[in-house]
């Protein structure tokens, strides 16, 4: 997909998901970021519900949404073998095969919020307004 058709969708889909799950929206944002990376490494959206269930079929991810492996999530639905790195700043050249995600953290709230450089799955972000980037996952599959 096309990173304008990815921001249209992604774009405060987390609020609209609240209206079914509260915890959905409190805790699927790095979820949902990997899913936008999913569909940015394909031709079609992918159906966020059996990302949903397949993360918990496999213990990927807990019932609140909180991810315990975020590679294999990816691995699976790329067919792609994915690392991951954390650092506190972006290099200056982003690769074809690496795709960022933001972790930003409020110091107030305690919260944290992951988000993409290019679109966030809330609306209107206290953490993000109000925080700052703690670091970057760099998250690249080889060529």
């Amino acid at each position: 997909m096309m990173l304008d058709e990815i921001k249209k969708r992604y774009s405060g889909l987390q609020d609209d998901l609240g209206i079914v799950s509260k915890t959905l929206k409190d805790g699927a944002c790095l979820l949902l970021s990997l899913c936008s990376i999913i569909d940015e490494l394909s031709d079609k959206p992918c159906d966020i519900i059996e990302v949903i269930n397949t993360a918990w079929d496999n213990k990927w991810m807990k019932w609140d949404y909180e991810l315990i492996d975020s590679l294999a999530l990816l691995n699976h639905f790329t067919g792609k073998r994915f690392s991951r790195t954390e650092v506190t700043s972006l290099p200056s050249v982003i690769k074809d095969n690496e795709f960022t995600i933001e972790k930003w953290y409020n110091p107030d709230t305690k919260y944290t919020h992951f988000k993409r450089r290019f679109v966030d799955t809330l609306k209107n972000s206290k953490t993000v307004k109000e925080g700052y980037i703690k670091e970057y996952y760099i998250y690249s599959y080889k060529v």
